[in-house]
């Protein structure tokens, strides 16, 4: 049997493995129930969707399996109805015939029986293996097999997007305590853009099933295999997806889909999941920790270069998103003015009207006829301007515009994004813009399509500008009878000299405007679908993170700024950082850029708070963050902290504003929005 032409397309691979490996759950799952009249039938595993669904026996066999788990749902819409299971007619077909009687009867009953539309898929085609129509078909039945856990769908058969929207409003409730959310199930699960490991170990996290992870080199990837082992062998959730499946830039929704769909249905419809409190001991024991084991400046130093960077790529991408909305509306306008110009090819049509005109004109110097010709091509001339500043405008774009936004930029933009997310990802933390609008999916997204605009428009500009050079040759034609008939040199008794003279001034401007068309025309010609692709591969080229942490150094530093009461004054802030946190080693100028990050409050909002910073006299046995004391320093000693805190206060004009540390560490873990 001959292979489809699109057998070996990436989504075509990735789409057949994930359902047969589903198909194949379903078909153990009916073997082992020894209940429906199939469950003794058939294969209990197939490898393609090519040859093995030829006889109907498999498809037999899994929509039996789909039957009874409706039976186990009291409340599905089919539960009531006169279900009954499918036998083959066929127990062990041979012939052709005889398959393709068992795939018609097994068509009509899903078509009559479930109500499951089959109309774009016959007995041939299963039978052909023809692959694409084989995926369609089981993809159906997988989402026909949803509604035994997904009640509240209003149809039998949910849709593809019921489900997408379900699992949405499901994970973003979870993912809601980072204080972040997914939008899709493609690019957000892409692990060289996102980080799926970090949203899988939170639904395991909000369902009380703690998971250990690795926080070594190339991170991401182990984690994700970790995780997605944890979920079969541990939970037994059937291993629908690989970690190569997250490891592209846009993900198969499809495969992701249906792989969230047996999470979705372990955790909030089965609802047996356990705690796993071996687990969880093991995560408490790994964050225990004795003060003075930890160094934090180079956590310090990572902070301040990388909330440069954050700051300097979203003010950057703001102004690209900005300028990049500014030329689409540009071009959107310039695109229609074009195609209204050309409405009905009429560009072309009053171009070769007026060459027509002349060519009466200079055969027979009548009045009539050079008037006649100048008439028109004054009106004609208006569409011709507007050509002209069209593509000059254009011109200037490709020339001037375009370049530092292709190679400039936008690679400019892609590694500042990079570094910062590499940085954050040393310590398991996922990078938020501000604002979704500055993610750089959106902005490359929003690039791409500046980019298909202008490719868009170059192709239209480009078949306008061919189709008038058409009329090149019959304008050659004429300026070769003006030469032969030596117009331009008339004496001045000819005839209606002034009128020709005039005329020839038009026939001028012509000539430069067939000159500007073809020029144009070159210009149109240069291809650019490729730049953007270019500009992307040679931007992820910046070196790795500098800074050598782990998650487990971030989790230490977070346990000492939480010990901490909330708010603390200014003197208080140095105190602490200088005895806890950093070392004799890190640069008091760091010190001080690593405070301004930490967001502040008034003292006078907070006096009629039930949260106070600690006062002086609260603390007064605190050290002095130039020396220590002990229990035998002098009442003087005490007095002097006392006086320096306050001189401290007043020199860096601080008196009035205490620092909210718990609120950084929380903007910190939940995106870096320090």
């Amino acid at each position: 049997m001959a292979r489809p032409k699109y057998v070996d397309e990436p989504w075509v691979q990735q789409q057949q493995k994930t359902i047969i490996r589903w198909l194949n759950t379903k078909l153990q799952e009916d073997t082992d129930s020894g209940i429906t009249p199939s469950s003794s039938l058939g294969p209990n595993s197939i490898t393609n969707l090519h040859e093995d669904l030829q006889n109907g026996l498999v498809l037999i066999k899994l929509i039996n399996r789909l039957i009874y788990e409706i039976t186990l749902n009291e409340n599905h819409p089919m539960n009531n109805s006169k279900l009954y299971y499918l036998s083959p007619i066929y127990k062990k077909p041979t012939f052709k015939l005889q398959k393709l009687e068992n795939l018609n009867d097994f068509l009509k009953f899903i078509n009559l029986i479930l109500k499951i539309n089959v109309c774009n898929i016959s007995a041939d085609n299963i039978y052909e293996g023809d692959l694409k129509l084989n995926l369609g078909l089981i993809w159906s039945l997988f989402l026909f097999g949803t509604s035994t856990s997904f009640t509240s769908f209003k149809s039998v058969t949910p849709s593809f997007i019921e489900i997408k929207k379900i699992l949405l409003t499901w994970i973003n409730n979870i993912l809601q305590k980072r204080n972040c959310s997914i939008s899709n199930f493609n690019k957000d699960w892409s692990i060289e853009i996102n980080r799926p490991d970090r949203i899988l170990c939170d639904i395991l996290q909000h369902y009380s099933l703690p998971i250990k992870l690795d926080n070594g080199k190339n991170k991401n990837l182990k984690n994700l295999e970790h995780v997605l082992n944890y979920f079969q062998t541990k939970l037994g959730i059937a291993h629908l997806v690989d970690t190569e499946d997250f490891a592209v830039l846009v993900p198969e929704e499809k495969c992701i889909v249906a792989f969230l769909v047996e999470l979705f249905k372990f955790f909030e419809i089965a609802g047996d999941h356990k705690l796993d409190e071996e687990a969880l001991e093991e995560e408490e024991a790994d964050d225990e920790f004795s003060e003075g084991d930890y160094s934090f400046d180079e956590l310090i130093e990572l902070t301040i270069v990388t909330s440069r960077l954050k700051n300097k790529y979203e003010t950057r991408s703001l102004r690209f998103l900005n300028k990049t909305n500014t030329l689409i509306s540009q071009l959107n306008s310039e695109m229609e003015l074009l195609q209204e110009i050309n409405r009905n090819n009429q560009l072309a049509k009053d171009l070769d009207k007026c060459l027509d005109l002349l060519h009466d004109a200079i055969e027979t110097s009548t009045m009539e006829n050079l008037n006649k010709f100048m008439n028109f091509f004054n009106a004609l001339n208006i569409k011709v301007t507007s050509l002209i500043n069209i593509c000059q405008t254009f011109q200037n774009f490709r020339a001037n515009i375009k370049p530092d936004l292709v190679y400039k930029d936008y690679p400019d933009l892609l590694n500042l994004v990079k570094t910062v997310r590499d940085n954050l990802q040393e310590l398991d933390i996922v990078y938020y813009p501000s604002s979704k609008s500055l993610n750089i999916e959106t902005i490359s997204d929003k690039f791409e399509s500046l980019m298909s605009l202008e490719s868009k428009f170059s192709g239209i500009a480009t078949g306008l500008l061919s189709t008038l050079q058409k009329s090149s040759s019959k304008f050659n034609g004429q300026l070769d009878i003006i030469e032969q008939n030596d117009l331009r040199n008339q004496t001045s008794e000819v005839e209606n000299k002034d009128w020709i003279s005039r005329c020839l001034d038009y026939v001028d401007y012509l000539v430069t405007f067939f000159d500007k068309l073809g020029y144009f025309e070159d210009l149109f010609k240069v291809s650019s679908s490729a730049e953007l692709q270019k500009a992307l591969e040679s931007s992820y080229s910046s070196e790795t993170s500098s800074f050598h942490l782990n998650a487990r150094s971030f989790r230490v530093f977070k346990q000492l700024f939480m010990g901490q009461n909330n708010y603390l004054n200014h003197f208080e802030l140095i105190k602490f950082l200088k005895s806890k946190v950093v070392t004799g080693e890190i640069q008091p100028s760091n010190v001080e850029l690593f405070v301004k990050l930490i967001p502040t409050r008034s003292v006078a909002s907070l006096a009629n708070s039930s949260i106070h910073s600690s006062s002086s006299e609260d603390n007064i046995s605190s050290t002095s963050f130039s020396s220590t004391t002990s229990a035998s320093d002098s009442e003087d000693d005490y007095l002097f902290d006392d006086l320096q805190q306050k001189l401290d206060s007043q020199l860096s004009g601080t008196s009035q504003r205490v620092y909210d540390i718990h609120d950084f560490i929380e903007q910190f873990e939940n995106g870096f929005k320090v």
